[in-house]
C-alpha cells in the first residue's frame, strides 16, 4: 500500500513539467474563436434561440479559483506546490467554461443535419443501432450496466482530473488540457457544418427514452424559432463526446495502474452502451478515435520545447 501512496504523490519533479502551454494556449483561442463566429452569425442572419449550456458553476469556480491562485502565488510564491496545484484546478475550470462556451455557440448551426446518411453509412456495413438496441433488451442487466456507464460519465470527468491534480501529476494534465480542448474544437466544426440529430431523430423504435427523443426535439425548435421547452438529452451525435471524454479520463489514470486497468473495463461498456442503447451511429464511435487519435498525434509531435 505505501509503495501505491508514493506513486500517487509524486516527488517535487512532477510538479515543474518542461512542457509549454503555447500549443494549449492556441487550442483553447481556437475554440473560442470559433465559438465568436458562430454566435456573431446567429445574431447577425438566423437569430435562432437556444439552450443556455453556461450554467453559474463554472464560471464562478473559474473566477474564485483565478482569486486563490493569485492569493497563493503572494502567499507561498509562484513554485510552491499549494500554488501550483490551485494553479491547475484554475486551468481546469477555464477549460471547462471554453468547452460550454463553444457548446451554447454550435447549437445555432445554420445547416441540414446528416443523419440519414450516417445511417446508410452504418447500413453499408451491415450495423443497425436499432437492431442492437433490440437484441439488448434480452440481457436487461447488461442494460442497467450500460445505462450505468452511460451516466457515470459526468461524475468522473470531474473526479479524475481533481484527483491527478491533488498527485501533482501536471504533465499528464498538460496533455488532458490540449486533447480536450483540440477535440472540442475539431469535433464541434463538424457539427456545426454537419449537425446531427442522434438515432432517436429518425429511427422508430420503442427503447427510446424521452432523454433521447429531446435531443431532436431541441434541435427542430431552436431551428423553427421556437425557444427549447427541455435542455435534457445530448446535441452532438458525430463524433461521441462519451466515447473521447471518457477516453481520455482513461488515459489520465494511465500512471495509476490500480485505477487504470479496472476503469478499461468501464470504458469499453461505456462505449458499448453508446450504440447499444440508441445513443450514437457506428460510425460516430469511429470518428470519435480519428479526432482522438489525431489530437494525440499532434501533441507528441509538438510537446517537446
Amino acid at each position: 500500500m505505501k509503495k501505491y501512496i508514493r506513486r500517487f504523490y509524486r516527488n517535487r519533479q512532477a510538479l515543474h513539467p518542461a512542457t509549454k502551454t503555447r500549443d494549449i494556449i492556441l487550442a483553447g483561442a481556437l475554440s473560442l474563436s470559433f465559438a465568436l463566429y458562430a454566435f456573431t452569425w446567429n445574431h447577425a442572419h438566423t437569430h435562432y434561440p437556444g439552450v443556455n449550456y453556461f450554467v453559474d458553476a463554472p464560471p464562478l469556480f473559474t473566477l474564485l479559483t483565478g482569486l486563490l491562485y493569485a492569493g497563493c502565488r503572494l502567499q507561498f510564491g509562484t513554485h510552491s506546490p499549494v500554488t501550483i496545484r490551485v494553479r491547475e484546478f484554475f486551468f481546469f475550470t477555464l477549460m471547462l467554461c471554453i468547452i460550454l462556451i463553444m457548446t451554447n455557440a454550435v447549437q445555432f448551426t445554420p445547416f441540414k443535419p446528416i443523419d440519414s446518411a450516417l445511417y446508410a453509412f452504418d447500413g453499408a456495413l451491415h450495423l443497425d443501432v436499432s437492431h442492437s438496441m433490440t437484441w439488448l433488451q434480452s440481457y436487461p442487466i447488461l442494460e442497467r450496466w450500460l445505462w450505468f456507464c452511460y451516466k457515470y460519465l459526468a461524475y468522473e470527468i470531474i473526479t479524475i482530473p481533481l484527483l491527478v491534480i491533488l498527485a501533482g501529476h501536471i504533465e499528464h494534465l498538460r496533455e488532458y488540457y490540449f486533447m480536450m480542448l483540440a477535440t472540442a474544437f475539431v469535433g464541434f466544426m463538424i457539427y456545426y457544418f454537419f449537425p446531427t440529430t442522434a438515432p432517436a431523430s429518425i429511427l422508430d423504435n420503442p427503447r427510446f427514452t424521452a432523454q433521447q427523443y429531446a435531443t431532436g426535439l431541441k434541435f427542430w425548435q431552436i431551428h423553427h424559432y421556437i425557444p427549447p421547452t427541455t435542455g435534457d438529452g445530448g446535441m452532438i451525435s458525430l463524433p461521441s463526446y462519451h466515447v473521447i471524454w471518457a477516453f481520455l479520463c482513461l488515459r489520465l489514470t494511465r500512471m495509476w495502474a490500480l485505477v487504470y486497468y479496472p476503469l478499461w473495463i468501464y470504458t469499453a461498456s461505456l462505449i458499448a452502451s453508446c450504440v447499444l442503447l440508441g445513443w450514437h451511429y457506428y460510425i460516430d464511435i469511429a470518428a470519435s478515435f480519428v479526432i482522438v487519435g489525431l489530437s494525440h498525434h499532434v501533441w507528441q509531435r509538438r510537446r517537446t520545447p
